[in-house]
């Protein structure tokens, strides 16, 4: 849990700095890194994934790497 953590901290400041490949990247670890029962931080990771996505490729970008998951609804 906490190298997830960590891996989001990561992706955030890279994310403020306009580095949204590597956030994309920290963001994606975090998520392989986070027990499925996390499901509030997944979501966290995700969310950010998902805004790095946008802010690299518009909103075309963000939605075809978006996972709707029934049970997160």
């Amino acid at each position: 849990e906490e190298m997830g953590e960590a891996g989001l901290n990561k992706g955030n400041k890279y994310f403020k700095a306009g580095k949204y490949e590597q956030a994309i990247q920290c963001y994606t670890d975090a998520i392989g890194l986070c027990p499925t029962e996390n499901q509030t931080d997944l979501s966290t990771f995700y969310q950010n994934r998902a805004a790095a996505y946008e802010q690299q490729n518009g909103i075309h970008g963000m939605v075809s790497n978006t996972v709707c998951r029934p049970s997160c609804v």
